[in-house]
């Protein structure tokens, strides 16, 4: 599980992108794919390569804690599965109740 095949693109950059023509922000996206996959990224204008810097700050961020989150579930997942219910002790209120229930029967 070294791989990822996805990632998250925040709905907050659209403002910053928006700002891009269309030829850079076309190179941005090639380049936010290219970060993703471990490829070399594209040469990006001023512009491009600003709004890249904090993509990927944050796809950088995003990464690193999937990878943790993956591996405290990796470790999780050797202790076994859920531990067993505690059982109920005696002196549970319901217990007590039915205690007590079945003792006026025992007295019919």
């Amino acid at each position: 599980m070294d791989k990822k095949n996805s990632f998250i693109l925040y709905t907050d950059y659209k403002e910053h992108i928006s700002r891009l023509d269309d030829r850079e922000a076309r190179r941005l996206f090639k380049a936010i794919f290219s970060h993703v996959s471990g490829e070399e990224t594209l040469e990006l204008g001023a512009e491009g390569a600003m709004a890249f810097s904090f993509i990927k700050a944050q796809l950088d961020r995003d990464k690193k804690k999937y990878f943790e989150i993956c591996e405290k579930r990796r470790e999780s997942g050797k202790l076994g599965g859920r531990p067993p219910k505690p059982k109920q002790e005696a002196d549970d209120p319901i217990n007590r109740y039915f205690d007590y229930l079945h003792k006026i029967r025992e007295k019919r």
